[in-house]
């Protein structure tokens, strides 16, 4: 605020002794009447106004009064000039950033893909996935037929684990049957030799030189098919 000269607390009856409280009164008003017709009433004041001066025609107290207000009154326009520039530039503010977000809005308008591309887009979405339940329908009917196939993979293993082992059980008994016909014939091929010795006859001892072979090929049939098992 500009510097204004401030109303002194001085005694107007000094002065004024011959005038009454009502004549005061029409004296301001004729001197705030007395203001040129041309000056605005409202709105800020121009930097280059004149000073308003005072009428002269009153006494000095009075015009001290008056020139009191009429100060207080620029600084107030100034006040209010300043505080409407400051209202004009936050309102300029305000519209620039309103006018930048409305320029954005309109780029993301325009960026936004337009009702021909969201259909096309939601054709591909419904193809994508119906191509995906096809393919998760096809899925399980793998894992389906893969479970049947270990199951019956893993009977078929049992069967045959079973067929092996009845087989190898087969094999142990007829390995006990060879063994045994093998110890058997051994044990008459030496009753045969020890008694051809002592009777001294040919005939049991080209029955023992049989015998003997014939268990030699026991033993040798019971190794074969004992190794085709096994492998």
């Amino acid at each position: 605020m500009s510097n204004s000269t401030q109303p002194e607390n001085v005694d107007l009856s000094e002065d004024f002794e011959h005038h009454s409280e009502d004549d005061e009164l029409a004296e301001l008003e004729k001197a705030a009447e007395s203001q040129p017709a041309d000056e605005p009433a409202e709105g800020p004041a121009d930097d280059t106004t004149e000073e308003i001066l005072a009428p002269s025609d009153i006494g000095d107290n009075a015009h001290q009064v008056v020139t009191a207000l009429l100060g207080h009154q620029q600084d107030l326009v100034a006040e209010l000039r300043s505080v409407y520039e400051q209202l004009e530039h936050v309102r300029q503010v305000e519209y620039t950033a309103l006018e930048t977000r409305v320029q954005e809005a309109e780029a993301t308008v325009a960026a936004a893909p337009s009702s021909s591309e969201l259909t096309e887009l939601l054709n591909v979405l419904d193809n994508v996935s119906a191509s995906l339940q096809e393919q998760e329908q096809r899925q399980s009917g793998f894992d389906e037929a893969l479970r049947e196939a270990q199951n019956s993979f893993a009977v078929q293993l049992a069967e045959r684990d079973a067929q092996l082992a009845a087989q190898h059980a087969r094999i142990d008994q007829l390995e006990g049957a060879v063994t045994a016909a093998a110890e058997s014939a051994d044990s008459a091929h030496e009753k045969l030799e020890v008694l051809a010795k002592e009777t001294e006859s040919s005939l049991i001892h080209r029955v023992s030189e049989r015998v003997s072979p014939a268990a030699q090929q026991a033993r040798h049939a019971l190794h074969t098919i004992r190794g085709r098992f096994r492998r």
